[in-house]
């Protein structure tokens, strides 16, 4: 009775590792910043969704995968967001997503290297993502940031005034 029950938890344990968990929308955050003619602009991407599968025992079969809604671009300038999303930017009307979608997982001594296709209008480019992993409060938390070169992804090519780096910072939250 006892090693049935024992293997009736490891089981159980086991499908909770390697079982995807949908990311917690509400208290997620991915926000973005870049230079422009100078400044350093702040923004966020208030909607995503996406999985994560973290499976400790065998990382190729962990998947790192998230949605951006590009019209849910967040600078706190209006006009500023409005030309964003416009055909020069974002072009949200025609490319309504950014994705990024994981190919490898790397267990590094403070996290994990996530490498994968992050994908802007009509491109996708190999980024590799370092990202850290918290728990607690019943929840698992995901933190890391990456750099783009805009121009990589079409983002106003000809831009002189537009800083050619732009960085993503997440926290990714999941129930446990």
């Amino acid at each position: 009775m006892t090693k049935k029950i024992l293997a009736t938890s490891i089981a159980i344990l086991f499908a909770l590792t390697i079982s995807s968990q949908i990311i917690n929308t509400k208290d997620s955050k991915i926000n973005f910043k870049i230079r422009n003619v100078g400044l350093l602009i702040k923004g966020s991407f208030e909607l995503l969704d996406g999985d994560i599968k973290i499976n400790e025992a065998d990382l190729l079969k962990s998947n790192f995968n998230f949605r951006l809604i590009s019209n849910s671009l967040n600078s706190k300038n209006e006009e500023r967001d409005n030309e964003w999303k416009d055909t020069i930017y974002f072009f949200t009307a025609k490319f309504p997503e950014i994705t990024f979608t994981s190919d490898t997982a790397r267990k590094e001594d403070d996290g994990y290297l996530i490498s994968g296709k992050f994908r802007i209008k009509n491109r996708s480019v190999k980024v590799f993502i370092p990202i850290k992993v918290e728990k607690s409060k019943g929840k698992i938390v995901y933190k890391g940031e990456f750099i783009i070169d805009r121009r990589d992804y079409d983002i106003a090519p000809s831009n002189m005034t537009l800083g050619n780096k732009m960085t993503f910072l997440f926290e990714i939250v999941n129930e446990l």
